[in-house]
């Protein structure tokens, strides 16, 4: 029987981000994963007035701006668990239309083989968008139209 390894984020930082509140303005939340989501995402947030990101959202109370000094450059696998936490309550808090940005390869139109994770072979979804954010607002009554890349994605 395999042994799951758990990651090594300090469990105070995950509880800390469990505690923060996102407020985002209805129809305003926005995703995003990888460098490439990130471009996309600042790009649209300077376009559309009102639309956060969950960076901007911790900045603007001193809860969220403690925490991310926290996390400071902490390596992935450090601060990974409390990325999760925040974005699961940044999903939950979400409501009307959400953005989401992020690489082609979520695309619906590409082969499910593109969907692979890089990290295990066996599995598909490796962001935290994939594993975390999406399926939370999927499963949100709130949440009306999720738009990824600026297309409706149900």
């Amino acid at each position: 029987m395999a042994v799951r390894q758990s990651l090594p984020t300090d469990k105070e930082l995950i509880i800390k981000a469990q505690r923060i509140v996102l407020n985002p303005m209805r129809g305003r939340a926005v995703f995003y994963h990888g460098d490439e989501g990130s471009r996309r995402a600042d790009l649209f947030v300077r376009q559309h007035a009102g639309h956060t990101r969950i960076d901007d959202l911790l900045r603007r109370n001193q809860e969220g701006q403690e925490l991310l000094r926290l996390l400071g450059d902490k390596p992935w696998a450090n601060k990974e668990e409390v990325w999760w936490e925040l974005s699961r309550g940044l999903a939950r808090a979400a409501s009307g239309d959400v953005q989401c940005f992020g690489s082609e390869r979520l695309s619906r139109s590409q082969p499910l083989s593109t969907h692979r994770s890089v990290f295990t072979p066996n599995a598909y979804a490796h962001t935290v968008f994939e594993k975390v954010e999406l399926p939370e607002l999927e499963n949100n009554n709130r949440v009306e139209t999720i738009y990824y890349n600026g297309s409706p994605m149900r």
